[in-house]
């Protein structure tokens, strides 16, 4: 199977998740940051500006309609201007109603696609998405696991690999979470693993999650982490990350 990448070159696996270079070790920790929800008229452009200050690279997992309320509103080059940064824009859902896209496997991949047309209708282009990010995880339990196991089975017949996290702020609670628990939680398990795929949100109502972001860069430099996108990935990363079920678990 192989998965074409917007960024970087193409890469080969087997049916046991090998890449074709998988003798080769990891060379150097990397994380990598990963924005869910957005955008919105009120923290993606913060989020943007942080990462151009750090001369970091992260990738945004986008909801359609979010995308569609920012161009009404007159906030609409802010995806395109992000991608041209380098920073990565993958698909999240449409509507991100769990009880819709999970009634079942087609209302699912209707949504996933709908996606995919408004991002590339927002960027002016005809990528594919090398991932995507399921609403609640890969493994959520909002359908039964006959459908979330066809729709895995569908997503990577379409050549897309799902992408969940290892590493998490905390902020998907209900709950407002502080920017102070945010980098607690951070600091508690931030470092565990030599690929973190960390899940922050960009969505209204998360402004801590923002104000975090910079402790959060500042922690992984100090620790020696490189940031990358996830089109920078190669395929020893790749491989780490589909044995630690964060790509692909089943």
């Amino acid at each position: 199977m192989v998965f074409a990448n917007s960024i970087s070159r193409p890469f080969v696996i087997n049916d046991m998740g090998e890449g074709t270079n998988s003798s080769s070790k990891l060379k150097e920790k990397v994380v990598f940051l990963t924005f869910d929800d957005g955008p919105t008229t009120t923290n993606t452009r913060k989020i943007l500006d942080i990462l151009k200050n750090n001369k970091v690279k992260a990738s945004f997992f986008v909801v359609g309609n979010n995308v569609k309320l920012n161009m009404a509103r007159g906030n609409g080059e802010i995806l395109k201007e992000a991608y041209n940064y380098g920073v990565d824009i993958y698909p999240h859902s449409e509507s991100h109603v769990y009880n819709k896209i999970y009634r079942s496997e087609a209302e699912y991949i209707k949504d996933l696609e709908f996606c995919e047309n408004t991002i590339n209708n927002s960027l002016n282009s005809n990528k594919f998405n090398r991932f995507l990010r399921m609403p609640g995880g890969s493994n959520n339990r909002n359908a039964s696991h006959t459908i979330i196991s066809n729709i895995r089975k569908m997503i990577k017949a379409k050549g897309i690999s799902y992408i969940d996290w290892n590493v998490s702020t905390g902020d998907a609670s209900s709950k407002k979470c502080s920017k102070e628990n945010i980098i607690k939680n951070i600091e508690s398990h931030g470092d565990v693993y030599n690929i973190s795929v960390v899940l922050i949100h960009d969505a209204y109502g998360k402004e801590s999650s923002v104000d975090a972001l910079q402790g959060i860069i500042d922690y992984y430099k100090a620790r020696g982490y490189k940031f990358k996108s996830l089109g920078e990935m190669n395929d020893v990363e790749y491989n780490y990350l589909v044995k630690a079920k964060v790509i692909n678990a089943n």
